[in-house]
């Protein structure tokens, strides 16, 4: 499941009305995408909070339903033209090893720090911005992190990372 698929999804999670099938790939996306989660996350606590007090004035009710219109507009345009603030990762399970590709185009080996443990994978870094004038912008630049469960335990002393092309390609052996 994507990001975009995700938003497609949402109003029948928060609900409780998503068929068992998506409810499971739905919960697997986000227990691997921390962006998805936090989205998710804040608007179900934020309906809660709502749900739960005793009488909602009409002036409130109505900010604070534009207010998370606008919000949820903000994300799902991000999430539709591909603006992550982390980088975009591909993990591949095989018998003896997991490989991960990490996109970061224009990033330099010395603004990213990698942390790989048995269970997890934790990277992070700042992709800075070059001097000029801009009339148009559509590149992310400032600071990115993303960090992801492994699906087996592996070997971190063992790890292999490599840098080209701006993909970040580490071979993890399994444990």
């Amino acid at each position: 499941m994507e990001c975009k698929e995700l938003l497609l999804q949402i109003s029948d999670y928060i609900d409780g009305t998503l068929q068992p099938k998506e409810h499971l790939e739905l919960e697997k996306h986000l227990a691997v995408c921390p962006r998805c989660r936090t989205f998710v996350n804040t608007l179900k606590t934020t309906i809660s909070l709502c749900q739960s007090l005793y009488e909602v004035p009409a002036p409130v009710h109505r900010s604070l339903h534009n207010f998370l219109r606008h919000e949820w507009e903000i994300h799902r345009v991000q999430v539709s033209i591909g603006i992550p603030k982390f980088p975009f990762v591909e993990l591949t399970e095989h018998e003896k090893q997991i490989d991960i590709s990490i996109e970061l185009p224009g990033i330099k080996r010395k603004d990213i720090t990698l942390k790989v443990a048995t269970d997890h994978i934790e990277i992070s870094g700042f992709h800075k911005k070059p001097e000029g004038i801009y009339y148009l912008n559509e590149m992310n630049y400032g600071p990115f992190s993303r960090k992801f469960k492994l699906p087996s335990q592996i070997d971190s002393s063992n790890a292999k990372a490599n840098l080209k092309n701006g993909i970040l390609k580490l071979i993890l052996p399994k444990i």
